[in-house]
C-alpha cells in the first residue's frame, strides 16, 4: 500500500499513477481511472438489493440486528448493501431516498433509489438501484403478537353484578388505546375463576393507563403490587431479563 505523508496527515495514492484516491480493496488499490483502463468493466443497469422492515414496530434489519427506522439508518444500511453488489468497485453516494418520510417505506414493495457513481475521475453517472422491501415481524413483535412477551400483569377480582359492565369497559379501553399505534402492542385476557380476570400487557405504560381508567370507573383496591423478572431469548440465542409489573386489584363497585 502506498501512503503519502502531507502536513502531518496521511493520504492514500494510486500505486499505478500516484494520484491521491480512496483505498478500495475491490479495485486492488487502484484509482478509478486506472481500474477502468486496465479492466474496462461496465456498470450493471440492473442492481437490486433487499431490505427487511418489521411491520410491527417499523425497525429495519441488517444482519441479525434491528435498528430504529430513520432516513440516516436507511441510507447507512443501503450503503452497506451496495458494497455487496458490483458497485463495491466504485465510489458511490446516494442522491436521495424518494420517500416523504421513512415510515412511508412500509407502503411499498420496492423503491428506486438514484445512486451517483464515479466512473472515472471527474465523471459520474446515475443508476437507479431497485430496493425490494420485505415485511416481517421482528423477534420482539412476534413474541408480542403471540402473547409470549409482556411487561405488566393485572389480576382483577370483582363481584358478579359488575361483570358485564366490566367486560364492556375493558373492550372499550382496548379499542381506543391499542388502535392506530405505531407499533404492535397486545393484551391477553383470560378468566381466573368465576369472578376474576388475568390481563397481560405487552406495554407497561398502557397497563398503567388501564389502571387509571379503572380508577375513573370503579372504586378499586390494589391489594398487592410487586415486580418480577422474566427471561427473554433473543434471535441470537442470548437471554435478557425484563422486569414485569404485577398488580392484584379488587373492584368493589362502580362509581355512582
Amino acid at each position: 500500500m502506498v501512503i503519502l505523508a502531507m502536513a502531518g496527515d496521511y493520504y492514500y495514492v494510486c500505486p499505478r499513477c500516484g494520484a491521491p484516491t480512496k483505498y478500495n480493496r475491490e479495485r486492488g488499490g487502484l484509482c478509478i481511472d486506472c481500474y477502468v483502463k486496465m479492466r474496462g468493466e461496465g456498470i450493471s443497469e440492473n442492481i437490486k438489493v433487499r431490505m427487511t422492515i418489521c411491520i410491527g414496530c417499523g425497525r429495519i434489519r441488517y444482519g441479525k440486528e434491528w435498528y430504529p427506522l430513520s432516513t440516516d439508518t436507511l441510507g447507512s444500511i443501503l450503503m452497506k448493501l451496495l458494497k455487496k453488489t458490483d458497485l463495491r468497485k466504485y465510489d458511490v453516494s446516494i442522491q436521495q431516498i424518494p420517500l416523504e418520510s421513512p415510515s412511508t417505506i412500509m407502503e411499498y414493495k420496492k423503491i428506486l433509489v438514484p445512486i451517483l457513481i464515479e466512473v472515472t475521475k471527474g465523471r459520474s453517472v446515475t443508476r437507479y438501484v431497485q430496493v425490494g422491501i420485505e415485511k416481517t415481524l421482528c423477534p420482539l413483535c412476534s413474541r408480542k403478537q403471540s402473547g409470549k412477551y409482556y411487561e405488566s400483569i393485572i389480576r382483577l377480582r370483582f363481584k358478579s353484578e359488575i361483570a358485564e359492565t366490566l367486560r364492556e369497559d375493558i373492550n372499550r379501553f382496548i379499542d381506543v388505546s391499542l388502535r392506530n399505534l405505531d407499533r404492535i402492542e397486545t393484551v391477553d385476557i383470560k378468566k381466573d375463576g368465576p369472578h376474576g380476570l388475568v390481563t397481560r400487557w405487552s406495554n407497561r405504560r398502557i397497563a398503567r393507563k388501564f389502571l387509571e381508567f379503572l380508577k375513573s370507573r370503579y372504586s378499586i383496591l390494589i391489594i398487592r403490587k410487586y415486580r418480577e423478572p422474566i427471561t427473554i431469548v433473543t434471535d441470537k440465542g442470548t437471554t435478557r431479563h425484563v422486569m414485569v409489573d404485577n398488580y392484584m386489584v379488587r373492584l368493589i363497585h362502580g362509581r355512582i
